[in-house]
């Protein structure tokens, strides 16, 4: 019997908002897809997309988190063109998340995605699957979220 292995990262930083995406995403990251690459392996990322559109958002007052997009969205990139998968993941806390002296605070009564609006769920996963496919595929044409 042959033994298979999926291996996979929910790729975000801790679940309460705090963390560093140098610390907790970017760097053990690089090097769990050296150490994949080194044995032949393929890891899939979950991308955190609740998470992203925070900082998306607290970006406007913010550059600091404008640039840890733009390294999350290099990573993502790397780790398909390295052959890894990238898919999504979201944990609603993220919805309506706000940044107050220099923290993050998440909605911790909104833990269920089933608590949003039918519309509002079929807007973010619609939208998720909108953004990885655009930012992946012409790395990969065969990308599919």
């Amino acid at each position: 019997m042959k033994l298979q292995l999926i291996f996979t990262l929910d790729y975000e930083i801790f679940g309460d908002g705090s963390g560093s995406i140098n610390r907790e995403q970017i760097i053990p990251t690089n090097q769990l897809l050296d150490i994949f690459d080194q044995y032949g392996a393929k890891l899939t990322l979950f991308f955190e997309y609740g998470q992203f559109l925070g900082y998306k958002k607290f970006a406007a007052d913010h550059n600091s988190f404008e640039q840890d997009n733009i390294a999350i969205k290099e990573q993502l990139i790397d780790a398909v063109r390295r052959g890894h998968d990238v898919q999504f993941h979201y944990h609603p806390t993220w919805h309506n998340a706000v940044y107050e002296i220099d923290e993050i605070k998440l909605d911790t009564k909104l833990f269920d995605i089933s608590d949003l609006e039918e519309s509002q769920i079929e807007e973010i996963l619609s939208s998720g699957k909108e953004f990885l496919e655009t930012l992946l595929k012409s790395f990969d044409e065969s990308y599919e979220c």
